[in-house]
C-alpha cells in the first residue's frame, strides 16, 4: 500500500512540473513577439483604435491603440494590400482620419503590419422618431388635441 500511495505521489508531481513548464513556454512565445518564417504567417494578431492618418498612395493608415500590456497609447502603421477585407468601406479611400476601425493583421518577414481585415466601425443611425405630439409641448397644444367631451347621462354612457 505504501507503495502505491509513493508512485501515485511521484507521478502526480512529475505531472505537475510538466504542465507548470508548458504553461511558462508558452508564455514565452506569446511575450516574445512574432517568430520568423511559418510561425509568422499564422500569428494574426488584433488591435481597435482610432485612425490618425491615411496615406493612399502607399496604401498604409496610422492607427492609434491601448497598448494593454503597458497601458498606454501607441500608433501602428499598417498596410493594405490586395488580400485585405475591408468591413463597411469599400476602399482606402473610405477611410478617414477618426474614424474607429478593427483591424486583425499579420507581421510580415521584413517587420511590416500587413491588415488582413479593417472594420470601419459606423455609428448607428438615429431611429427617426414617428409623427406626434413632442413630449414636451405646451398643455394648451396637448388640450387642442383631444376632441371635447360628449354629452353622457349619469351612467357615463354616450347618448345616442
Amino acid at each position: 500500500m505504501k507503495d502505491r500511495l509513493t508512485v501515485i505521489t511521484v507521478l502526480t508531481l512529475l505531472l505537475s512540473f510538466t504542465g507548470f513548464g508548458l504553461a511558462h513556454a508558452e508564455d514565452a512565445v506569446i511575450q516574445g513577439g512574432v517568430a520568423s518564417g511559418a510561425e509568422a504567417d499564422s500569428q494574426i494578431q488584433w488591435l481597435w483604435g482610432d485612425v490618425l492618418s491615411v496615406d493612399m498612395p502607399r496604401g498604409e493608415i496610422t492607427v492609434r491603440y491601448l497598448d494593454y500590456d503597458n497601458d498606454e497609447e501607441r500608433d501602428a502603421i499598417i498596410s493594405l494590400d490586395e488580400k485585405t477585407v475591408l468591413e463597411n468601406a469599400k476602399s482606402i479611400e473610405d477611410i478617414k482620419p477618426q474614424d474607429t476601425v478593427s483591424i486583425d493583421y499579420k507581421m510580415s518577414p521584413d517587420g511590416r503590419n500587413i491588415a488582413r481585415v479593417v472594420s470601419v466601425e459606423k455609428p448607428e443611425a438615429e431611429e427617426a422618431m414617428p409623427p406626434g405630439p413632442s413630449l414636451l409641448a405646451p398643455a394648451e397644444e396637448a388640450q387642442a388635441q383631444v376632441s371635447p367631451p360628449s354629452p353622457t347621462d349619469t351612467t357615463g354612457i354616450p347618448a345616442e
